[in-house]
């Protein structure tokens, strides 16, 4: 498992962040294929 430090000291509240994260998370698999895709090499092995 990996760990997200983040630090919402520019001014970002937390409840937009999370709501922004839960966004993310209904298309991760999308996100995830962006690369092949895109022709782009697999670098980091997600």
């Amino acid at each position: 498992m990996n760990t997200l430090y983040v630090e919402l000291c520019s001014g970002l509240s937390s409840d937009i962040f999370l709501g922004a994260l839960y966004g993310l998370a209904s298309v991760y698999d999308k996100i995830v294929d962006l690369p092949e895709k895109l022709n782009l090499p697999d670098r980091h092995g997600i």
